[in-house]
């Protein structure tokens, strides 16, 4: 089984370098010395050599972004948003002429996946990848690039503790950092990335002598306190920081004395701090709750120029009739938004209707989300021509009157809706009025009546693998008498 993964792994990367630019005279080469290796090295030593001609033959901006995945662990699903942002926070991606650092970013990404340097892990509604993996041999190859030009220093993961002896990089990558990094000079780190949620009081109690850091990535972590939010403010070279799934529940007033130029990640925080409208490098607000007395939040969300990605909860019974739901009408037409959440914690008041009445709905929107009780879908959901997924719930509406207002959206291809939104027989009427790319159901245990279930698709669809044996263990769970029938057609 190691041969043929190892076989595999080989073949991807010979094909990937001569399927790039210049890979004719890229192939050439490597086919010439790999056979040489091959006959000298007819082990796993020999491959890892391959494997590290393959990485030697890379242009030389796109080396220094692939060494720097030597920070994540084996076997790590690597976001798209969080491994472009940090390669800029790093400084290893320049401008060009006519695109944005970001722009820039996004390309190197796509362009390691299609030298198969990189394997997609999943992908986005649009069909593009928005996660990768490094193979394990592959990570072996750049780990030890990586150690070897001082790039970066690991702490645990599959290398054990490797600590230079002047630190600048630095990953964290088990629960228990030991002594190894308690005597450690920090002061010139630049980056530092935990990847483990505990473990790690200790260094966050040291976080005020990293005065030189540049990016902070702390997701996940789940030993960081508010209390630490002080040394975070002291940090003022500090140009990306990442905060999501942690328990952080309030963020400090003088946080926007940080120099951001980059992207902050605050998924699952609950508070916002006052003021907020001049961190104006924000891209992306997920999850955060507004109050009835949020009326001068609500309208500095207005101000962040770079907000993309939104995700509110209004947490307030009766709102309506207060500034707080026309102030946030407001922002939502002023900011140019690719994704928009609206949740309503009172799900039997008329908070969401205040989206009915955007003064400029955002033209740009790729996903929708609205989950509250709402008099109807707001008209100019019908001019969203780039929205890409919609996802209701407590939406208490005719299905034809939800379709009606979808069923033309030329870029719609999926729409998610739970199960007080539609019964399964309205279901099955409107489906036929959609060309849709995929269809799925999540929440087949509600369709009682299900007799039988057609998959189909190509072998190498994982997608859809997973959703057999989600279908069979659903099957298996129910009584004998309310059973279906799983189908499986490939392509």
């Amino acid at each position: 089984m190691q041969w043929t993964t190892v076989g595999y792994c080989l073949h991807r990367q010979l094909s990937g370098s001569y399927t790039s630019p210049g890979g004719v005279e890229v192939w050439t080469r490597v086919c010439n010395s790999s056979g040489s290796l091959m006959e000298n090295n007819p082990t796993l030593d020999g491959m890892r050599q391959i494997l590290t001609l393959s990485y030697n033959h890379l242009p030389h901006h796109l080396k220094a972004c692939m060494m720097y995945l030597s920070t994540f662990p084996e076997d790590y699903a690597i976001s798209r948003g969080r491994l472009v942002q940090k390669w800029m926070a790093e400084g290893l991606v320049p401008e060009m002429r006519g695109l944005t650092s970001a722009e820039v970013a996004e390309a190197y990404f796509d362009e390691l996946l299609s030298r198969n340097m990189t394997t997609a892990v999943s992908y986005s509604n649009d069909g593009r990848p928005n996660s990768c993996s490094v193979h394990d041999m592959m990570l072996e190859v750049i780990v030890s690039k990586a150690l070897e030009s001082n790039f970066v220093s690991l702490v645990g993961g599959q290398c054990g503790s490797m600590l230079c002896g002047s630190v600048r990089c630095l990953s964290i990558q088990n629960d228990d950092i030991g002594s190894g990094i308690d005597n450690t000079n920090l002061r010139h780190v630049r980056s530092l990335t935990v990847f483990r949620p505990e473990g790690h009081r200790k260094l966050l109690d040291r976080l005020a002598e990293f005065s030189l850091l540049r990016m902070l990535d702390l997701e996940g972590c789940k030993d960081l306190r508010n209390k630490h939010m002080k040394y975070i403010c002291q940090l003022f070279l500090l140009k990306f920081l990442s905060l999501s799934n942690t328990d952080i529940t309030k963020l400090p007033k003088n946080l926007k004395q940080v120099g951001f130029s980059n992207r902050q990640d605050w998924r699952k925080l609950l508070r916002l701090p006052q003021h907020i409208s001049k961190m104006k490098a924000i891209e992306e607000l997920t999850r955060f709750e507004l109050l009835s007395e949020d009326a001068q939040l609500a309208m500095e969300i207005g101000d962040l120029v770079h907000l993309r990605f939104l995700n509110v909860v209004l947490n307030c019974f009766e709102c309506s009739d207060g500034q707080l739901l026309t102030e946030l009408a407001k922002s939502i037409g002023r900011c140019s938004l690719y994704e928009l959440k609206v949740e309503d914690m009172e799900p039997d008041s008329n908070n969401m209707n205040f989206l009915l009445n955007l003064p400029s709905p955002p033209k740009l929107l790729r996903y929708l989300c609205m989950g509250g009780n709402i008099d109807r879908i707001p008209s100019w959901v019908k001019s969203l021509t780039h929205l890409v997924h919609v996802e209701f719930w407590w939406i208490y509406l005719p299905s034809d009157e939800i379709y009606g207002a979808l069923y033309k959206l030329p870029s719609l291809t999926k729409i998610s809706l739970d199960r007080w939104c539609c019964s399964e027989d309205e279901l099955s009427r409107c489906c036929p009025l959609f060309q849709m790319k995929k269809r799925s159901l999540e929440g087949v245990e509600h369709l009682t009546s299900l007799k039988d279930v057609r998959v189909r698709g190509s072998r190498d669809n994982h997608e859809m693998g997973t959703a057999v044996i989600q279908l069979k263990e659903e099957n298996a769970r129910r009584h004998s008498s309310n059973q279906f029938k799983v189908i499986v057609e490939y392509e």
